[in-house]
């Protein structure tokens, strides 16, 4: 068996390390995607939150009086 120059173990070295920076930039890439998208999955669900929050208080207690002696709402 032929052993390498060392050209070819450097150019070897070169190549497993420009594979390796491609790789780690890919990753890197990736996780830059997954942070924005479950960033913007939590923006949506506080806005959903806060927006069935608000339609519940506005429509559900019309009619309706608040009692802090008992803690709940009562019919008029």
């Amino acid at each position: 068996m032929a052993s390498k120059g060392p050209n070819q173990k450097r150019e070897a070295r070169r190549e497993r390390a420009a594979l390796e920076q491609r790789d780690r930039e890919l990753r890197q890439r990736h996780r830059a995607f997954r942070s924005r998208m479950l960033f913007a999955a939590g923006v949506i669900v506080i806005i959903t939150i806060v927006a069935l929050a608000i339609m519940r208080n506005e429509g559900g207690n019309q009619g309706r009086v608040w009692s802090a002696e008992h803690g709940h709402w009562h019919d008029r």
